[in-house]
Order: structure tokens, then C-alpha cells, then sequence
């Protein structure tokens, strides 16, 4: 009886915990690794649903062009996922960023952000 009680307040603990907002970046400057591309901007995770959400607005940038953004998690084995988030953008001067995608790793609850680069489209 008291193993059971254990395993469901586990159980609820891992519920309540996968139903909140993430911040992984949180009004933060972000910029690609030449500093071509900046935008201040906000990168949430909710493991519930698994949605990844980029909320911002590009302060500079090359032109029309896409942005990715890689992230890194890790499930409870310790074994590397990544999520690779790509945002097609006009690249003009305080263009609103709002993207949002479900992740492919449903194991992973927590994420980090790894790097960003933006590629101008060819001209």
C-alpha cells in the first residue's frame, strides 16, 4: 500500500513538472555566430504538448533568409537528443518572430540552447 502511494505521488510529480513553461532563453539577445543576425527574443518549452515556441523581434539582419536554431536535451537514460528549429524570415529590421513546433524526442522534458545561425537566401 505504501509503495503504491510512493509511485503515484511520483507519477503526479512528473505530471505537474511536464505541464510547465520552460524558459530555455528568456528575453535575451540572441545573435548568430558571425553577429549578422540579432534578435531579442524568448524560447520556451512545454513537455506536456512537447511544443517548442520562439517569441521575438530581429534587430538586425542580412536579408530574407533562415534562421535555425539547435537545441540539446537528454531523457532520463542520459542518451543526446537534438532539435533543430527552423524560422523562414523576410529580414527586415523589428520583424516580429512567433514559431512554433512540436519536438520529435517525446523522452526529453528538459531543453538547452546550443548555437543559432542564420543563412541569407541566395540573391
Amino acid at each position: 500500500m505504501r509503495s503504491t502511494a510512493i509511485i503515484l505521488g511520483l507519477c503526479l510529480a512528473l505530471a505537474a513538472d511536464a505541464s510547465q513553461l520552460q524558459y530555455i532563453k528568456r528575453n535575451a539577445r540572441l545573435c548568430d555566430d558571425n553577429d549578422d543576425f540579432c534578435m531579442n527574443g524568448t524560447i520556451s518549452y512545454r513537455a506536456n504538448p512537447r511544443l517548442i515556441e520562439v517569441r521575438g523581434r530581429v534587430q538586425r539582419a542580412p536579408g530574407p533568409g533562415l534562421l535555425q536554431i539547435r537545441l540539446l536535451g537528454a531523457n532520463r537514460q542520459n542518451h543526446v537528443r537534438r532539435a533543430l528549429v527552423d524560422i523562414r524570415l523576410r529580414g527586415r529590421n523589428s520583424e516580429i518572430v512567433r514559431h512554433q513546433m512540436i519536438a520529435d524526442a517525446p523522452d526529453v522534458y528538459c531543453w538547452t540552447f546550443d548555437s543559432m545561425t542564420y543563412r541569407p537566401d541566395e540573391r
